[in-house]
């Protein structure tokens, strides 16, 4: 065992003033609890007699007391604006955000000698002592080093490590290498997903985004962040929720959107629907989607990123896209490797296929996995060797790693047999509109193509028994009913009723059909609806009724957003305002009135949207949600699919 002399006391007491003056965690949370807090803690602070009885309401004591290598007490707690609840949540924040009794102990030297190296990051020291404790013939001493609890706020040797990251501590002027004792740890078998006293994980602590000191810039979380990087590839649960029932995304919206903690959670599972029950049943996506005070432009991007829907990225083959720069866009389409994540910067290094000398840095939101445009049909272009097969379309198949190309099955057009062909990613464009047809319900024929024939290329009337053969072939229609399935004629749609039509009938009765004409007949002349985008504050105006451009032909989403109603009102008072319902460019907007003769489709949204939407703060409902919509009847009524909401788009 090497020996090493203690720290001297005025040392060790600055450290702990040093401590006790930072607030770890508190700055992640909205003003208004923030400022609470801080008044709460100081009072704390004031008196310490007081933090054992604030923690007694809250935690069992006497089982954290026995549970010396585990968690303890981890029930639930509840988020009450009675502040004389023994159970309120907000007790124990205070406590946690003073760092209980652990500033004390430090200070004078009352936790353990490994503890307090693993607090230093004196990387050679800690393994020494692991060294010792493997050698040690005692079967449960290393597991005894690596989980025992220290303090009040029972935490581990791990939790020591994280803290000291954060803190920047450096003791004897010795050098320190937090990340390399996280490493010590992980690899001796440490719990990488214990509990301290609040709930809180290691990689929680790591991500939120909470600088220690403000004088440190962003280094109190750079080696923080490397540390969550280790912890997450050794199994961390980014998914696990404190006693405050909230997971660790949260607390990265909370801190402003910091998008590096969010990357790093989001590539090693955290789930952005995963809702905080004790925070008025709101998720990352209803915080950062939602009517929320944050303008949260990139995190909404992030949360949008097709990239994960797979789960992590690391080691998967992606496709760049939406890059706009002159200098940047030759990138989009390019395919290549994910290397590594960088946690500083929230973004990922790409090594590109056939450039393996060159490695690019991208944000998430700029990737797609190249797998993805597996079975989607696509259309040749730009193709040299092959011109004659520009415009053809075909069936992507798989992704050829070695040699960078997509396996394509070009589909036979009536002077060209089908074929296979190897074409690089940049020579294929996704058709959304056509592999969302699919194919009939009856016979399985696929839609045919819906180019159009260049002008002179054949004569009137052969053009005229061309399209009308082609057409008789393949020319697909919607069920008339519920417009989710469709058919090449009618003798498929009644061979094919029996299957459909109880499907049909559910879907018809989630559906709404709102006839624009009367809307906006029912819209008094000259008056304009004007609404405040929570997000970027700007009020948002219609003048009468939006001009509608989209084609009756093609499914697109729409948001439909009510009323916010405040806790404990009903809905019945908000009667006049309606559910507002706009595309993506607002060139589609209007209110669906709560009165007659349009109740029906109302009630329709407002039970949706708060079954299925995003909730806001302060509600437990949901007040906005995306759902696919389409003009029919020649553009004189828009249906729309509340059967199942949409992931939230970026904008």
């Amino acid at each position: 065992m090497v020996v090493r002399r203690e720290p001297p006391e005025d040392e060790l007491a600055d450290l702990g003033r040093r401590l006790a003056e930072n607030l770890p965690g508190g700055e992640g949370y909205a003003q208004t609890m923030r400022d609470e807090t801080r008044r709460t803690a100081d009072e704390l602070r004031a008196n310490p007699s007081q933090i054992p009885a604030a923690l007694a309401s809250t935690c069992d004591l006497e089982l954290n007391a026995r549970d010396v290598y585990g968690d303890g007490d981890q029930s639930p707690l509840e988020d009450s604006l009675d502040a004389s609840n023994p159970r309120n949540a907000q007790r124990l924040r205070d406590v946690w955000c003073t760092g209980g009794d652990l500033n004390q102990l430090l200070a004078t030297g009352r936790v353990t000698a490994f503890f307090r190296y693993c607090f230093a990051g004196d990387a050679k020291l800690v393994g020494d002592f692991i060294a010792a404790a493997r050698a040690d013939p005692d079967p449960d001493a290393l597991r005894n080093l690596l989980e025992r609890r220290e303090s009040q706020m029972h935490v581990s040797p791990l939790f020591a490590v994280v803290a000291g990251a954060r803190m920047r501590v450096i003791f004897d002027g010795r050098p320190r290498d937090h990340v390399e004792c996280a490493r010590l740890l992980v690899s001796a078998g440490a719990n990488v997903n214990a509990r301290d006293v609040a709930g809180y994980t290691p990689i929680a602590m790591c991500t939120n985004g909470v600088k220690a000191n403000d004088d440190d810039g962003d280094d109190s979380l750079r080696e923080a962040l490397k540390i969550a990087i280790l912890l997450g590839e050794a199994g961390a649960d980014a998914r696990l929720a404190n006693r405050f029932a909230e997971p660790p995304l949260i607390a990265c919206v909370l801190a402003g959107g910091f998008i590096p903690g969010m990357t790093i959670l989001l590539e090693f599972g955290a789930d952005p629907k995963q809702e905080s029950t004790g925070n008025g049943n709101v998720s990352a996506y209803g915080m950062v989607f939602g009517s929320g005070p944050m303008p949260m432009k990139t995190a909404r991007a992030l949360l949008s990123a097709d990239v994960y829907k797979e789960g992590g990225v690391v080691g998967r083959d992606v496709r760049v896209h939406g890059l706009t720069s002159a200098s940047a866009k030759a990138l989009n389409g390019k395919v290549g490797t994910v290397r590594r994540l960088d946690p500083v910067t929230g973004k990922y290094e790409v090594s590109l296929h056939g450039e393996e000398d060159r490695i690019i840095s991208i944000a998430p939101w700029k990737l797609k996995l190249a797998e993805e445009m597996f079975g989607c049909v696509v259309r040749l272009k730009d193709l040299t060797g092959r011109s004659e097969l520009n415009g053809r379309r075909g069936i992507c198949g798989t992704y050829l790693r070695h040699r960078g190309r997509y396996e394509i099955a070009v589909q036979a057009t009536n002077d060209a047999p089908a074929e296979k062909i190897s074409v690089k990613p940049c020579n294929i464009e996704r058709l959304e509109r056509l592999s969302k047809i699919g194919n009939c319900a009856g016979c399985g024929v696929a839609a045919s193509s819906d180019e159009k024939k260049p002008k002179g290329s054949k004569k009137k009337g052969e053009r005229a028994k061309e399209s009308a053969k082609d057409d008789a072939r393949v020319k697909l229609r919607y069920c008339g009913r519920c417009y989710t399935v469709v058919y090449c004629g009618d003798e498929c749609v009644k061979a094919n009723w029996n299957l459909h039509k109880e499907e049909c009938a559910a879907r018809c009765a989630n559906q709404a059909r709102i006839n624009l004409q009367r809307i906006k007949e029912s819209t008094p002349r000259g008056m304009s609806f004007s609404t405040v985008n929570m997000q970027t504050h700007q009020i948002d105006a219609l003048n009468e009724f939006g001009e509608i451009v989209a084609s009756k032909n093609e499914s697109f989403t729409v948001k439909v957003q009510i009323p916010l109603v405040p806790p404990g009102m009903g809905r019945t008072l908000q009667n006049g305002m309606g559910a507002m319902v706009y595309d993506e460019k607002r060139r589609l907007q209007f209110h669906i009135p709560a009165n007659p003769p349009f109740e029906k489709e109302y009630q329709q949204a407002v039970e949706h949207v708060e079954s299925k939407g995003l909730t806001a703060m302060g509600s437990a409902k949901g007040v906005k949600a995306y759902f696919p919509a389409r003009l029919i009847d020649s553009g004189k009524t828009i249906l729309i699919d509340f059967h199942e909401a949409l992931t939230p788009p970026a904008w």
